[in-house]
């Protein structure tokens, strides 16, 4: 079991936060309002998070606050996404490996994130998504984490194949050889031209720019991670996914959106129909690496993300201790 240190200390104007750190990274989170992950970053690094200064202390406003950080809203995207989550956590849970902290009910909802340490540069983020109403709720969880400026986000694609026409004479495929295996959704501000964009090969990536309009992407079927390094930290997060599962916007299991203030990292878990009482879960992994090369070049870009998958991958089929419910 790695151990989860916490202490509750002061932050950004807020008197009520937990420092969360192991013996190589630590994450922020304020139990004024949320539930938010506010700062990420390795021992000694920068924070990997946006944060926006002018909102950061504030509680009780009246409408929803970007704030930046993590944070854990519900889809399809509606008035309801937006609720304004600006006031304190009711209830905080802490053992020697984990927190759990959940918010008031909104909208017949009722909103828990866990943070797991399951090695030491690697957490486990839960969402936990329960319908205390007297009715049944269909949404889908929807977790974004809200990058800081500067930085690029690296999306490595499946392996290549070749269309069974130019193979050679004599070669076998299969009829699944000619079916569509990934999907890409597209946003209406959304230009296949802009600069921020490389989209070719098997490593996508897309900058983060000052001084530049939205834009917004949306994935399915691709590589098992996205990734975000800002100088020589990394960042890295599964992308969780189910199979035979119904998801919103076109089918989308992971977006991304970018302006000139930050980029966000975005998972989705599938629509599902909650019965009163009844609770579901959307898990993602996090790895704090480093790196001194760019890795924007693919041979490198893909090797460390192929590491970090293996990584992040042993690290959640190796955690076998109970969660705090």
């Amino acid at each position: 079991m790695i151990e989860l240190h916490s202490e509750e200390v002061s932050y950004g104007g807020w008197s009520r936060c937990l420092r969360l750190s192991t013996s190589e990274i630590q994450l922020l989170l304020t139990l004024d309002v949320g539930p938010r992950i506010l700062h990420c970053q390795r021992l000694g690094g920068p924070n990997l998070f946006f944060e926006d200064r002018l909102q950061l202390g504030g509680r009780d406003e009246a409408v929803f606050q970007l704030r930046g950080g993590h944070r854990f809203w519900t889809a399809p995207e509606s008035a309801q996404t937006y609720e304004a989550d600006n006031t304190p956590v009711e209830a905080i849970r802490r053992d020697a490996s984990s927190v759990l902290i959940t918010s008031p009910a909104r909208y017949g909802l009722r909103k828990s994130l866990q943070i797991r340490a399951l090695a030491p540069s690697v957490v486990q983020v839960r969402h936990g998504l329960r319908n205390v109403s007297e009715s049944p709720i269909e949404r889908a969880a929807w977790a974004l984490t809200v990058m800081a400026k500067g930085g690029i986000a690296l999306l490595p694609q499946p392996q290549l194949s070749q269309h069974p026409s130019v193979l050679p004479s004599g070669t076998s495929w299969r009829d699944e050889d000619l079916l569509p295996s990934r999907r890409l959704v597209l946003w209406p501000y959304t230009d296949l031209g802009d600069p921020r964009l490389r989209l070719c090969g098997r490593l996508w990536t897309v900058e983060q720019r000052a001084g530049m309009p939205p834009l917004k992407l949306g994935m399915s079927g691709v590589g098992g991670v996205a990734a975000y390094q800002l100088g020589s930290s990394v960042f890295v997060k599964n992308l969780p996914v189910e199979e035979v599962a119904t998801y919103p916007d076109l089918g989308a299991s992971f977006e991304l959106f970018t302006d000139g203030n930050f980029l966000e990292l975005e998972t989705l878990g599938p629509l599902r129909l909650l019965p009163p009482g009844q609770q579901t879960w959307h898990d993602e992994h996090w790895l704090l690496g480093h790196s001194a090369a760019d890795l924007r070049d693919e041979p490198a870009g893909l090797a460390y993300l192929l590491d970090a998958a293996a990584v992040l991958h042993q690290a959640a089929t190796s955690a076998s201790a109970p969660h705090l419910r």
